[in-house]
């Protein structure tokens, strides 16, 4: 399982593979959104994330956002981060991939 942490206001995606992590509680906050990606969920979630589904902006509600992606492959959970980072990127553009590389945490 892989986790992602994605924050706007401050541009940076941090993906931790141990998901017990004490950099995870940090960042966690009540009313955080959180989405998970499984197997089941995977289809939906990556269309959510294509037609911009989810937004962020500079408020507190929707600055940031946890990402549990559980596939049982970590090459094809962080092929999956990278996707939604290139999807989000096309229309926040200090998330996109020519600005912010992932950071492996």
């Amino acid at each position: 399982m892989t986790k992602a942490y994605i924050n706007y206001p401050v541009p940076h995606i941090r993906s931790y593979s141990n998901t017990e992590s004490a950099q995870i509680g940090k960042h966690n906050k009540a009313d955080q959104r959180h989405i998970r990606i499984d197997i089941d969920t995977l289809s939906t979630e990556l269309i959510r994330f294509s037609t911009g589904y989810y937004r962020f902006a500079a408020k507190t509600s929707s600055n940031d956002m946890w990402l549990e992606i559980d596939l049982n492959d970590s090459q094809f959970e962080g092929d999956v981060l990278r996707f939604i980072q290139r999807q989000i990127g096309q229309r926040y553009t200090p998330l996109s991939p020519n600005r912010i590389q992932i950071e492996q945490v």
